[in-house]
């Protein structure tokens, strides 16, 4: 053995120093976390609306994961609270979101129509990225952003 405990020789070649001198194997790094899609921006609604009525609304998603993500929908959903719920009401219209690199942002707007059978009353607007869940995501829960703002349903 040499001064360090390693055992000489180490390999086919001919042992000639006072220190085996050993490869140090670098393991790989750890492979980069999956995409994950979140709307960093919501524009407020109008204060009010009347049923059937339409309003321009405009969000922005961000990949903050890190790895792409493939071509996405945002959904607009109005709701009774500022959390995506099973009462939620959907608003029919999606923005295509395309691929988006990690760090990168896509942002868009889009006239949504609310359903006439909407009950009457003041809702929280949200913006759902990848609502359709077709993208892997590193974290599926915080896709969903409230505008600052509520909008009374008239």
């Amino acid at each position: 053995t040499d001064f360090e405990g390693d055992t000489r020789p180490a390999g086919l070649a001919a042992d000639i120093g006072a220190d085996e001198y050993a490869d140090v194997v670098t393991p790989p790094p750890p492979p980069a976390p999956p995409a994950d899609l979140v709307v960093i921006a919501v524009s407020n609604p109008p204060s009010t609306v009347r049923r059937g009525s339409r309003f321009t609304v405009t969000d922005s998603v961000k990949n903050q994961g890190g790895t792409g993500a493939g071509p996405s929908l945002t959904r607009w959903v109005l709701s009774v609270d500022p959390v995506r719920g099973g009462v939620d009401r959907v608003l029919g219209q999606r923005r295509q979101v395309p691929g988006l690199a990690p760090g990168a942002t896509s942002t868009g707007s889009l006239s949504v129509r609310v359903p006439s059978g909407t009950p009457r009353g003041t809702y929280f607007l949200l913006a759902c990225a990848d609502d359709a869940g077709t993208v892997t995501e590193s974290t599926e829960t915080n896709n969903c952003r409230s505008a600052a703002a509520s909008v009374t349903v008239r």
